[in-house]
């Protein structure tokens, strides 16, 4: 039998300023995005075939 779900932590104080400033810099890999749409791209035509 599976063990229940615990719950999600919560942040708080400095914790919390220190994830939520992470949150505001987070950068984007160009090279990433282009291949995860290209992989969205063909899924969806797959996905149309099928």
């Amino acid at each position: 039998m599976a063990r229940p779900i615990n719950p999600t932590p919560v942040l708080c104080g400095k914790d919390k300023e220190i994830f939520l400033k992470d949150l505001e810099n987070t950068s984007h890999d160009s090279r990433k995005e282009s291949f995860l749409k290209e992989c969205d791209r063909i899924f969806n035509e797959v996905k149309k075939d099928i």
